[in-house]
């Protein structure tokens, strides 16, 4: 909650119970199936649930507004089936419909690492009602760790970082589009998830997206692996002749895991990046003569930073963005 003071302010105001949990996605906002109904669906956020025995489900929470009584509850509404082992979510918003993609590393049921990205559809309930998410479709994946989704030209991808397949971390990340039409022009009834490209990866920690301002008035897209067992963090941009992405600048860097994109108020993007060398990194992009390349601005020392991730609080007050390492009692505030 912030104020006319800088210094901002926070309180709680929804909490429950929870073991061993982990919050998998940010904050998606939906709205009301029926503008009628006097519950108001702001947000949900997915939580994984991790047990005594490791096994993991993702759990949906909803924050959920009553416009007669003013009362704001946060309900868990259901477990999303097929989710052992997720340890990311993304929301998509495609052709009027709500759908979360999720991704797994390892199943402990199944003793594997290939596992599907399942996707989900948001059900349009009688007003009133918790929502529930259908699976519709899925893709395969192999020790996923993170994944990413965006859109391009009115096109959605989601971009997904692979670890390991059980036997070599020497496997390719995916560029996954999402699309109603099949290979034959024929419609589905549903999204399609077909592969776009693969990226090269050794053991792919993180992926993110992030969009720049180019010289000719408009954006360019890039995404951003890191990966940890060839000590790179590969940049790559949109070629919109190719429709594909095309590396721009492979950096080599110390055991990189995590990342994050923020935006800054002045609009600059800063890329920090943990590392299991117990730092923080932070990186902007230099565009240069038809090329971007990443440029380290600044180092910080941490803790233990192995297999956690980082969250952006997109709080921005002057030129001040901050990031939080989730799980670690060290919050990074960046001034630019």
């Amino acid at each position: 909650e912030a104020g006319n003071d800088p210094a901002t302010s926070a309180h709680c105001l929804l909490k429950c119970d929870l073991m061993g949990a982990r919050i998998v996605s940010e904050l998606i906002s939906l709205s009301s199936a029926d503008p009628a109904d006097e519950i108001v669906y702001t947000q949900v956020v997915a939580v994984s649930d991790i047990s005594e025995v490791l096994t993991a489900s993702v759990n949906m929470y909803e924050v959920r507004h009553s416009t007669t009584s003013g009362v704001t509850e946060l309900v868990k509404a259901e477990t999303l089936p097929e989710s052992d082992g997720v340890v990311a979510v993304s929301h998509v918003r495609f052709f009027e419909n709500d759908y979360l993609m999720t991704v797994s590393h390892y199943s402990h049921e199944l003793d594997s690492y290939s596992l599907p990205s399942v996707l989900y559809v948001l059900e349009h309930n009688t007003p009133g009602s918790l929502r529930t998410w259908t699976q519709v479709q899925g893709y395969l994946t192999y020790g996923a760790t993170d994944m990413t989704s965006f859109r391009i030209d009115e096109e959605v991808f989601v971009a997904i970082a692979n670890y390991y397949n059980g036997s070599s971390h020497s496997i390719q990340s995916d560029i996954v589009r999402m699309s109603i039409t099949d290979a034959h022009g024929r419609f589905s009834q549903v999204p399609l998830l077909t592969s776009n490209q693969s990226i090269s990866t050794v053991g792919a920690r993180a992926v993110a997206h992030f969009r720049l301002a180019s010289s000719a008035n408009t954006q360019d897209d890039f995404i951003v692996f890191t990966s940890e067992l060839s000590n790179t963090i590969h940049l790559l941009s949109w070629d919109r002749d190719a429709a594909q992405f095309v590396a721009v600048h492979d950096l080599q860097h110390p055991r990189p895991t995590s990342l994050v994109v923020v935006t800054t108020s002045s609009d600059t993007t800063v890329i920090a990046v943990a590392s299991t060398q117990h730092d923080l990194t932070v990186f902007t992009v230099l565009a240069g003569q038809g090329a971007h390349q990443l440029v380290q601005r600044q180092r910080v020392a941490t803790g233990p930073l192995d297999h956690l991730r980082l969250m952006s609080l997109r709080m921005h007050v002057g030129d001040t963005a901050t990031v939080a390492l989730q799980d670690v009692k060290c919050v990074a505030t960046l001034l630019y």
